[in-house]
């Protein structure tokens, strides 16, 4: 950290390096480096910055692929774009992906939309489905996401992703029989994957406590 603060103070701010800083805090953010990120963002560095040698891929999503909470919520701060998508989708699709729920947890919180989704119509519940990390699709439910989304070929409707016969095509049945289950359950249904901030939205915008769900519970929790 001193060696970049040093490096940095007798670096000039030029456009020219403006690349260079950009790189230093996509290295920073994809492996933790917290203060190296702070001090990049500091100097200059873009936090919304796509990045040519990864395929164009936004800072953030990088971050967020790589399940560093610290960092991307630092980016976040410095106004990345919470739902800038590169190729392996949105910051919260390749989060829930890689199955980061305590980062997807906070890219909801902070208003990612929830049915993000890949160039092919892959979403984030859509991605936790096929990689089989139940707690993300219990979040993503949690704050009203689609099962069921076009799926595009070539930027063209090619079909639909069904959450259900994802889970079940890449092996995960205990995935489509928690959905299965769920079907009927409103959001409070699913409190426990909820901070406090959404469960009161929800009651103030209306969402009753004792809604029955299809098995017959009310909304205590999922």
């Amino acid at each position: 950290v001193a060696a970049l603060e040093l490096l940095l103070r007798r670096c000039p701010a030029s456009e020219a390096l403006a690349h260079q800083r950009n790189l230093g805090l996509l290295c920073a953010c994809e492996q933790g480096k917290l203060q190296c990120a702070r001090l990049l963002l500091t100097a200059g560095a873009n936090a919304g910055a796509r990045i040519p040698e990864q395929m164009d891929m936004p800072i953030l999503v990088l971050a967020c692929q790589n399940g560093q909470l610290e960092c991307a919520t630092l980016l976040l701060k410095y106004d990345a774009d919470l739902d800038a998508a590169g190729v392996s989708g949105t910051p919260l699709v390749v989060a829930c992906q890689q199955g980061h729920v305590e980062l997807a947890r906070m890219l909801l919180a902070e208003g990612a939309v929830v049915d993000s989704s890949r160039a092919d119509g892959v979403s984030g519940l859509i991605a936790a489905c096929a990689t089989g990390h139940l707690e993300c699709v219990q979040l993503c439910s949690a704050y009203e996401a689609l099962r069921i989304l076009p799926r595009i070929a070539e930027g063209e409707s090619d079909g639909y992703w069904d959450a259900v016969d994802t889970a079940e095509h890449h092996g995960h049945p205990h995935i489509a029989t928690w959905l299965q289950r769920t079907a009927g359950w409103s959001p409070l249904h699913h409190l426990e994957q909820m901070d406090g901030m959404r469960a009161e939205a929800l009651l103030r915008s209306g969402a009753c406590v004792h809604v029955p769900a299809n098995d017959g519970d009310c909304d205590q929790g999922a």
